[in-house]
Order: C-alpha cells, then structure tokens, then sequence
C-alpha cells in the first residue's frame, strides 16, 4: 500500500540522519561476534544501547570492552567503526 510505503521510506531516512550524528563520536562498546561480510572485523554493541556497529579489524578481539571511533554510516541500521 502507497501510504505505508511512504511511512516507512520516512522512517528509514530519519533513522539514517540520526545514525550519521554518531560519526567522529568515541565509543565504547563490546566486541560480540565475526562480521562475516569482512573477514577481519567484527560486530558490536555500544554498552548504553543503540545501533550495532561493524569495527574494522576486530576479530581477535571479540569478548572485549574497547573504545571505538565511528568513521560513517553504512545503513539506517548500522554503523562503522574502528578500534582507538
């Protein structure tokens, strides 16, 4: 339907907006599992809550608490990261 369409467009470009106010933030989050689509990185969650983020050059870090730089916005959904 055109009109749950539309909402849902707007719901994912205010979702994107407010993820790019997060880059050049420090972060500090937990490294919690591989990122599969690269085969060095990793995935995290920030430990306040919010969106997961993909940190570059973290595998052998998963299970540890870590501060990381967002460096851009890759989708609505998802951040990137790397480890300071």
């Amino acid at each position: 339907n055109p009109t749950s369409l539309m909402i849902a467009n707007a719901a994912n470009e205010v979702n994107l907006r407010k993820k790019k106010d997060f880059v050049g933030e420090m972060i500090r989050v937990i490294i919690s599992e591989p990122n599969y689509r690269d085969e060095k990185g990793a995935m995290a969650y920030i430990l306040g809550g919010g969106p997961m983020i993909a940190v570059e050059n973290a595998r052998e870090k998963i299970g540890e608490i870590l501060q990381v730089e967002i460096i851009d916005t890759i989708s609505e959904k998802l951040l990137l990261g790397r480890i300071v």
